[in-house]
């Protein structure tokens, strides 16, 4: 009887196991939005969840302006900044903890709304942070999208 229980663990945990080794190796797309900026700095555009990933805490958002990346591998990580830009030579940042990973002029539009795309691939590892920076007053929604490659 001992034996049937022990072997009925191992089993379970062998589950366990192996469901785990599939979510690490398998993709996954993480949507996110933003509507608003950080304050007092004002730069750092605030992230939120948009979609509810079954069974997923892969990236952690707050105020502050950072993702936090829960689940590590490689990412595709593509941002939509929809922005009102009123001066020249104003730069969108995307970065990985203090380092810019990728950056794109804002289109001047003579205070006419615009749109300004980032995208990269990376490796994060666990509790890496990223962030995007935004001098512009932000207009609607902004997007960012995590998909997580392997």
């Amino acid at each position: 009887k001992d034996a049937a229980g022990r072997d009925a663990v191992i089993l379970q945990l062998k589950e366990e196991v192996k469901a785990a080794h599939l979510a690490r190796e398998s993709s996954l797309v993480i949507p996110l939005q933003a509507t608003a900026k950080t304050i007092p700095s004002g730069d750092l555009i605030c992230w939120k969840n948009s979609a509810f990933v079954f069974g997923v805490n892969a990236v952690t958002t707050g105020i502050d302006g950072v993702v936090r990346v829960d689940s590590p591998g490689t990412y595709q990580v593509a941002v939509v900044v929809n922005h009102q830009v009123g001066a020249h030579k104003i730069c969108l940042q995307m970065m990985k903890g203090l380092d810019c990973i990728q950056s794109a002029y804002c289109a001047f539009a003579q205070n006419h709304p615009s749109s300004t795309s980032l995208m990269c691939t990376t490796h994060f590892a666990k509790n890496d942070q990223l962030t995007v920076k935004c001098p512009a007053s932000l207009v609607g929604t902004s997007y960012l999208t995590l998909i997580r490659l392997g």
